[in-house]
């Protein structure tokens, strides 16, 4: 589905919030840098589960982590204002990389707090994601095709509940939204997912 989509389910999207160079610039970065398996959380405890996610987070150089980092600073005001939340800032973004058949089942990104003595993930009150590379349906240089980002729960109707509304990726795109929303990353099917990720805390 394409981004505007999800603006009227209130989150917000801005394309274009990294130009065509700083993609490929992060891209290239990261194609470099040393990377290691993405976790996820359990009993507060970051652990890798292959069964849950399975892809990577590269390293990249402190010039590409503060160019990011500029960018979604200058970008708080307007999702605060959009959330209607107060943040403490945002943690330092990760560089994904999903390599083909890679993916994150069905997962939400913060629980209500006072639900889980974890502060990491009740702390989370804007999630973030910009693509760097853009989602074809057949193979093309550059590209990938699958790893559509999707999201469940977006209509009040309890029958739509598990409906899955997938979001096409496009190179310099940003998209935040509530933590709380159960989102997933559909297995990669063919190319390279290349995506920054970031929490804004309270």
């Amino acid at each position: 589905m394409d981004a505007e989509v999800f603006a009227h389910f209130g989150m917000y999207v801005e394309r274009g919030f990294l130009s065509a160079d700083q993609c490929q610039l992060l891209i290239s970065d990261a194609k470099v840098a040393a990377s290691k398996p993405a976790t996820v959380r359990e009993a507060a405890v970051d652990v890798v589960d292959d069964d849950h996610r399975r892809s990577r987070v590269a390293e990249l150089s402190a010039g590409s982590v503060a160019l990011v980092s500029d960018k979604l600073a200058a970008l708080r005001p307007m999702l605060e204002s959009h959330f209607q939340v107060k943040t403490t800032g945002c943690r330092r973004p990760e560089c994904l990389i999903y390599r083909q058949g890679d993916f994150f089942k069905a997962h939400a990104d913060s629980v209500p707090s006072g639900t889980e003595r974890d502060d990491v993930v009740t702390g989370r009150v804007i999630s973030t994601v910009v693509f760097l590379n853009g989602e074809s349906p057949s193979p093309e240089a550059g590209s990938y095709t699958g790893g559509s980002l999707s999201f469940f729960g977006l209509m009040d109707d309890p029958r739509m509940q598990d409906r899955e509304f997938p979001l096409t990726g496009e190179a310099g795109l940003l998209i935040a939204f509530k933590p709380e929303i159960v989102h997933r990353v559909a297995p990669v099917g063919h190319g390279e997912r290349f995506t920054i990720v970031t929490w804004f805390e309270s």
